[in-house]
């Protein structure tokens, strides 16, 4: 009586391992070292960053989609008046994926959901100008007067910062 095994079974595991490995390498390849800022999507075309530091100014503004070059910015606001003060490129933490629904383009964020053009922004960061050291794949137009707004991981809210409390 012969004891032999048939290799497939050991083949058929080797195969499932590689293909697991392979996705979390895949998936890794797709996101920012720690403080780099990498261009995510195509369209739209994002930047997402790793920082470890937070910079927690209120940014309130409202996410424009650029349909021809495919990318996003945010109109930041004048929180009395709510008149548009500038616009930014901005830079994502790792956690923000792009999305397109129904034309609109956006990101998708873990705590607020989705993003999308026209939609509002309220999150914490800080802008950022003159030649950050990181490369970027965007257009002139995405970066509107080279100005960027690094946005802070976990900061975003659905709804307006509250100022009345100290």
């Amino acid at each position: 009586m012969s004891t032999a095994r048939s290799p497939l079974p050991l083949a058929l595991v080797a195969v499932s391992l590689l293909t697991a490995c392979g996705g979390v390498l895949g998936q890794a390849d797709a996101l920012p070292g720690r403080g780099e800022v990498i261009g995510v999507g195509d369209d739209p075309r994002v930047l997402v960053h790793d920082f470890n530091w937070a910079v927690e100014a209120m940014i309130i503004g409202e996410l424009e989609y650029l349909p021809e070059p495919g990318c996003l910015i945010i109109n930041l606001r004048d929180e009395a008046t709510g008149e548009t003060v500038g616009s930014a490129a901005p830079v994502w933490p790792k956690n923000v994926e792009p999305l397109m629904e129904e034309e609109r383009g956006g990101v998708s964020e873990p705590t607020v959901g989705p993003i999308l053009d026209g939609d509002p922004v309220y999150a914490g960061g800080g802008s950022v100008s003159g030649g950050p050291t990181w490369e970027v794949d965007l257009t002139g137009e995405c970066v509107p007067g080279g100005e960027y707004i690094v946005l802070t991981e976990d900061s975003f809210q659905a709804e307006p910062f509250d100022l009345s409390s100290p």
